[in-house]
């Protein structure tokens, strides 16, 4: 039960992580604020997806558990949240700035970015493949 619920968790953080990821290069872009307040948003949600998954595993897994050879194949997913709380906070460092000027009009979409912020959040369930 601990090993689906560590995937499931998984799952949540990097589903959670991609959206992260579009909403802040929406962000940087189009230099639209709602675009990089999703991000965090996103990014806080993967965040307690992550330490759901500390915390489901913390005393069933060993806490140095190896995959391979290299720093970051190695630990606990406990060990990664001070990591991912510097991304977020580098985030929030970002709203505190000045916004970022937008690409040229000639490079952008000609969707308005709250179209493509919405298509970004919303969940779709995927049916299942034959």
């Amino acid at each position: 039960m601990v090993d689906v619920r560590a995937q499931l968790g998984l799952g949540r953080f990097y589903a959670k992580k991609l959206r992260t990821a579009v909403l802040f290069a929406l962000h940087e872009r189009t230099g639209d604020r709602t675009a990089l307040d999703e991000a965090i948003k996103a990014y806080r949600s993967a965040r307690e997806a992550w330490a759901a998954v500390a915390e489901v595993t913390t005393g069933v897994y060993v806490k140095d558990l190896t995959f391979g050879e290299l720093w970051f194949q190695r630990g606990h997913w406990a060990d990664r949240l001070p990591g991912i709380d510097q991304d977020i906070a580098l985030l929030e460092k970002r709203k505190a700035g000045p916004t970022a000027a937008p690409v040229p009009a000639a490079t952008t979409t000609v969707r308005p970015v709250s179209a493509l912020i919405q298509e970004v959040l919303e969940s779709r369930n995927v049916p299942p493949r034959a």
